[in-house]
């Protein structure tokens, strides 16, 4: 509520379009990610989270919903990443920075232990955030056997989440873009009788 009301004020406020989205980067942005890297997102986690960052950014940039521009456009428009392709990317680059971490230190003997007692309940496991890390590396096309070697050069790997994450956008664009064609197609079909 505090940031919706926030948001209001300072989209009323601002002169400068650039402006008022650099603002949104630097503030809202990082108080709604606080410890995303962290996160072991589900699919429902990112929805809510995509919803309220194209809602601020169409009222940022004051697009209405019968102007008809597709997210992926808001996007471009304000030149910012989805909701997901962020989470990911500070995923990536906490995992790099506790690779890189002296083996005593406790972040890093969590990520690569293993339990030797216990059981597990019935049904399907919560996902880990060593799943979320997998996903993620194939998302950027890195290397599930060699991303250890990778960053543990701390500019390869930067270099490795830029191209990555240009990629993961694209992808996420283009499956987009298939989505609303498949549902325009089936607005446009006759029905079967």
């Amino acid at each position: 509520m505090c940031v919706c009301i926030y948001i209001y004020i300072y989209t009323h406020t601002l002169p400068s379009l650039a402006t008022k989205v650099n603002v949104y980067k630097a503030t809202v942005l990082p108080s709604l990610l606080y410890g995303s890297e962290t996160w072991p997102t589900l699919a429902h986690h990112i929805r809510r989270l995509e919803v309220f960052h194209q809602r601020s950014l169409r009222q940022i940039m004051n697009i209405k919903w019968w102007h008809r521009v597709t997210n992926t456009e808001v996007l471009e428009r304000a030149n910012c990443s989805s909701i997901e392709s962020m989470i990911r990317r500070s995923r990536l680059r906490w995992l790099g920075h506790v690779s890189r971490m002296d083996n005593s230190r406790i972040p890093k003997q969590l990520l690569f232990g293993e339990l030797k007692l216990g059981k597990c309940n019935r049904g399907r496991p919560h996902k880990r955030w060593k799943d979320c890390i997998k996903e993620d590396l194939r998302a950027f096309q890195i290397d599930l056997k060699t991303w250890y070697k990778v960053a543990q050069d701390r500019c390869l790997w930067r270099r490795a989440l830029f191209s990555g994450l240009e990629t993961c956008e694209l992808r996420l664009r283009e499956r987009a873009a298939e989505q609303r064609k498949r549902r325009h197609q089936r607005a446009t079909d006759p029905p079967s009788s």
